[in-house]
C-alpha cells in the first residue's frame, strides 16, 4: 500500500505508537546491558536517565503552569461570581431605593393635601366670625377692609426696593 493512501493517525494512536517505540528501547537497552559490560554501555543509559530527567523536568513545568492557570481560572470564577452577587444587590437597592421615592412622593403628596386642607380649615375657622362687606371683602374691627396688597407693577424694579427706601431716608442723630 503506497504511502499516500494511508489515512492520517490520531492523536491517540501516535501516542500509542511512542509508548510502543519507547517499550521496545527499554527492552533493548536491557538486552544489551545484560550482553555488554557494563563500561561499555554506561553512556547509553546515562543518556537515557538524562532524557527521562528533561522529560520529568518539563512534567513539573507544565503542572505548575497548570496549576497557575487553575488558580487564575479559579480567581476569575470568584471575581465573576461577586460581580453578579453585586449587580444582584444593586438591582435589590435600586428597586428599594425606588419604592422608598415612591412612597417618599406618596408621602409628600398626602402631606401637601394635609397642610393644605389644614391651613383651609383653620383659616376658615379663623375669620367665620368676622364681618363681611357687601361683595364678600372681609371688614375689620375699626371698620377698614382688609389689608390690600401693594400693586408690585408699580413699585421699582429691584427685589429690594423696600429695603432701598429704608435706606435713602435722611438719619439724625440726637446729641
Amino acid at each position: 500500500m503506497p504511502l499516500e493512501n494511508v489515512p492520517p493517525k490520531g492523536s491517540l494512536e501516535s501516542l500509542e505508537d511512542n509508548v510502543h517505540e519507547k517499550i521496545a528501547t527499554i527492552n533493548a537497552l536491557l538486552k544489551l546491558r545484560a550482553l555488554a559490560p557494563k563500561e561499555s554501555i554506561a553512556h547509553v543509559f546515562n543518556g537515557v536517565i538524562e532524557d527521562f530527567k528533561k522529560i520529568d523536568e518539563e512534567i513539573q513545568e507544565l503542572q505548575k503552569s497548570v496549576e497557575q492557570e487553575k488558580s487564575v481560572t479559579k480567581y476569575i470564577t470568584s471575581v465573576f461570581s461577586a460581580n453578579i452577587e453585586q449587580n444582584r444587590n444593586l438591582e435589590k437597592l435600586f428597586s428599594s431605593l425606588g419604592k422608598i421615592q415612591n412612597l417618599h412622593v406618596k408621602n409628600k403628596n398626602v402631606n401637601d393635601k394635609n397642610v393644605t386642607r389644614d391651613h383651609n380649615e383653620s383659616h376658615a375657622k379663623s375669620v367665620a366670625g368676622m364681618p363681611r362687606s357687601s361683595n364678600g371683602t372681609l371688614v375689620h374691627k375699626s371698620g377698614c377692609l382688609g389689608i390690600q396688597r401693594p400693586n408690585i407693577s408699580k413699585a421699582k424694579t429691584t427685589k429690594f426696593a423696600p429695603v432701598a427706601r429704608l435706606h435713602s431716608v435722611k438719619r439724625t442723630h440726637i446729641t
